[in-house]
């Protein structure tokens, strides 16, 4: 199962296709699946969740979260990550 872990749509500021035509997009790779991980939230991949084709098209939703580190991406993080926002160490 090939799967692109990283992928964005029009609701971040570094893409500009619909979540459809990303997924598309996608399909035509050659992509098994997707993770749509926006920039600092998961509420802008909700479209996303709206989207299942039925034919076993992975969709897993994330966030991504820019940091002085790199750009780390959360699976399923449901709360909203503000700019600058200092993270408890794990």
């Amino acid at each position: 199962m090939i799967i692109d872990l990283h992928c964005h749509s029009k609701y971040s500021y570094d893409c500009y296709l619909e979540p459809l035509d990303l997924i598309k997009r996608a399909r035509a790779l050659g992509l098994d699946g997707i993770c749509i991980a926006e920039h600092y939230s998961y509420t802008l991949s909700r479209a996303f969740a709206a989207i299942d084709q039925g034919d076993g098209f992975l969709i897993l939703r994330g966030v991504e979260i820019s940091t002085n580190m790199g750009h780390p991406r959360s699976l399923y993080h449901e709360t909203t990550i503000y700019r600058r926002q200092r993270l408890p160490h794990a």
